[in-house]
Formats: structure tokens, sequence, C-alpha cells
């Protein structure tokens, strides 16, 4: 039963990351850094940074973690999430 457990919880997750997003909503932990590049005072730069980081148990980790500037999660920190992911999980 666990080998069909996992699959499941991966798809829930990409699931809800979806429906997050059409709410305008980025997910730091699945989303693309081209998507993560297109947030206010992002870029490139900052982008591959939260990509290399991850992952984040909160979206405040950004900060926490010292990923990314104040100045940038400040314009961002309204329009991203940091869902925990399902894997490893028992």
């Amino acid at each position: 039963m666990r080998r069909f457990a996992m699959p499941l919880l991966v798809a829930v997750n990409v699931m809800v990351a979806v429906a997050l997003a059409g709410q305008g909503m980025l997910d730091v932990n699945l989303t693309s850094k081209a998507n993560l590049e297109a947030l206010k005072g992002v870029g490139p730069v900052w982008a591959e940074a939260i990509v290399k980081g991850r992952p984040y148990k909160d979206k405040d980790d950004l900060i926490e973690k010292r990923i990314v500037p104040v100045s940038v999660y400040n314009d961002i920190k309204d329009k991203i999430i940091a869902r925990q992911l399902a894997f490893g999980m028992s």
C-alpha cells in the first residue's frame, strides 16, 4: 500500500500548487524559477537563490535563511506561500 501512497501525495501537492497559482499565490517550494522571476523585485539572481534554498517550512524562511533581502520579501510576501511537501512521510 505504501507504494501507492507516495504518488498520491505528490499528485495532491501538485494539484494544490496549481490551484493556489490560479489564485495568484506562488508556492516557493514548487514554482518554477521563471514564475519567481516575474515577482516584483525578484529577478533571476533572487529566483535562483530561492530555488537553491528549497525546501522551506514557511515563507518567512526566505528572511530567516537570508535568501532574499527584507525589501524584496516585503514586496512578495503577499504573493507567496510555502506549503509543506509530503515527500518522505511514512
